[in-house]
């Protein structure tokens, strides 16, 4: 059984508020461990664990915020990214082109040991 700081008519009277919003995480551990915690289904669009990020409609062309030049831009500037909840990238492609020469500037040994890796990985296939 968990052990929590709240009575059972603190969490009575959290559960009669109706809303799990801005609930502390011990809450929601004491009502789970109780089998009280209520269902919730995500409203649609709604990527669970992913944050959301705005999409603005300009011109009838979707455009997505970058965060790194800090503009607005169309959704084809951006790489496709399975694991962001929109499905691209939370950088611009020439941003994300800066940012990724910046990392193998600042990673070199282990870009160089990649490449050595793979070169001897595809010089030993037939």
């Amino acid at each position: 059984m968990l052990v929590t700081p709240y009575t059972d008519a603190e969490i009575r009277c959290f559960l009669s508020a109706g809303s799990l919003v801005g609930a502390p995480p011990l809450w929601l551990r004491a009502l789970k461990a109780r089998g009280q915690a209520p269902e919730w289904d995500p409203p649609e669009g709604h990527a669970r664990g992913k944050s959301r990020r705005e999409v603005r409609t300009i011109a009838h062309v979707e455009h997505l915020f970058c965060r790194a030049c800090q503009t607005w831009k169309s959704m084809d500037d951006f790489y496709r990214s399975s694991g962001q909840a929109i499905g691209r990238a939370s950088y611009c492609k020439p941003c994300m082109s800066v940012r990724s020469g910046r990392w193998q500037v600042e990673n070199r040994e282990r870009v160089r040991a990649s490449r050595r890796e793979r070169y001897r990985r595809d010089k030993s296939e037939p």
